[in-house]
């Protein structure tokens, strides 16, 4: 490959990436895409086993609506009624 086809494959790249666009949902300051992974069970397993020291699959992502009218971005609470000893983590 000579410099010049590799300045070229570079431009595309480059030319890729200042072409992508976010759709609504997702532009910056909603924080729906770290919502979203921090929902999924493997991201639980590792926040909730690296601070808590428990078994994957011991916490669950909860509904984050409070009685007042307030909400959290995301919350992990116990899955089974035995764990309720265990504390919830709110993130």
């Amino acid at each position: 490959m000579t410099l010049e086809e590799e300045s070229s494959d570079d431009y595309d790249v480059f030319d890729d990436i200042f072409a992508f666009r976010l759709s609504n949902d997702q532009l910056l300051g909603k924080d729906q895409f770290s919502k979203q992974s921090l929902k999924k069970q493997e991201v639980i397993d590792l926040v909730v086993s690296d601070f808590l020291g428990v078994p994957n699959g011991t916490y669950t992502s909860a509904e984050t609506e409070w009685p007042n009218p307030s909400r959290s971005d995301v919350l992990y609470k116990p899955q089974l009624p035995v764990q309720n000893s265990l504390p919830p983590v709110l993130i």
